[in-house]
């Protein structure tokens, strides 16, 4: 098995080489594809959740009501964290069919706890961008800057040394912490660091939303 340069075995796994199967199992699933493809699915959610009933016209509907804006938002997060988890779930059911056939070679608690960090780390890119949308009242910007910083914060993690500024940036790059987790490097930590983007995601997409003036 011939093994891709180093840059590019940084970039798909933060790894040196992808020599050993655990290393091409993560390139292909955990270690970029799935992290990338639920990022892209909250991001585009997250971003339409608020912004995209504001460009509608509907929030102005929904607030002539007795609903208030903390309640909204409150209730658009839930509706994140579900459609974040069902993704998320059916990767793990998958995957531990898989694993009970014999086709992969993984434990079944590795595979709930990178599951589980996969979730944290797809709701936190959207609940990062549903507080833009709810900042800017724009879902395709949300979506296009969310989708530039998830990039970033990519190159960040898995690019060590790239830039003078690498080591300190990675500290607010989710991926960092997802890596970490991953490879079980203090799993309960990191896990419970991307779920604190999370939550600053909903703080800030409340705080933005209460004290904006919304088109009539």
């Amino acid at each position: 098995m011939v093994s891709p340069p180093a840059w590019l075995a940084f970039v798909l796994v933060g790894a040196d080489s992808l020599a050993g199967a655990g290393e091409w199992l993560r390139a292909a699933g955990f270690g970029l594809i799935l992290p990338l493809g639920l990022i892209v699915f909250t991001v585009f959610t997250g971003s339409w959740l608020v912004a995209g009933e504001e460009e509608r016209s509907m929030l102005g509907l929904l607030l002539a009501t007795p609903l208030r804006r903390r309640r909204l938002i409150f209730e658009k997060y839930a509706v994140l964290v579900l459609l974040a988890l069902i993704p998320a779930a059916g990767i793990w059911l998958t995957l531990s069919l898989a694993c009970w056939a014999g086709w992969l070679p993984m434990s079944w608690a590795a595979l709930t706890k990178a599951s589980a960090v996969l979730f944290l780390m797809g709701l936190a890119f959207g609940a990062l961008a549903m507080a833009l949308g709810c900042l800017t009242g724009k879902r395709w910007l949300s979506f296009g800057v969310m989708l530039f910083y998830a990039l970033l914060a990519l190159l960040v993690s898995r690019l060590p040394g790239s830039f003078p500024a690498q080591p300190v940036l990675r500290f607010v790059s989710p991926f960092y912490y997802y890596d970490s987790a991953l490879l079980s490097y203090l799993y309960g930590v990191h896990a419970f660091v991307l779920a604190l983007f999370a939550a600053a995601g909903l703080i800030l997409a409340w705080a933005a939303f209460e004290n904006r003036d919304l088109p009539a």
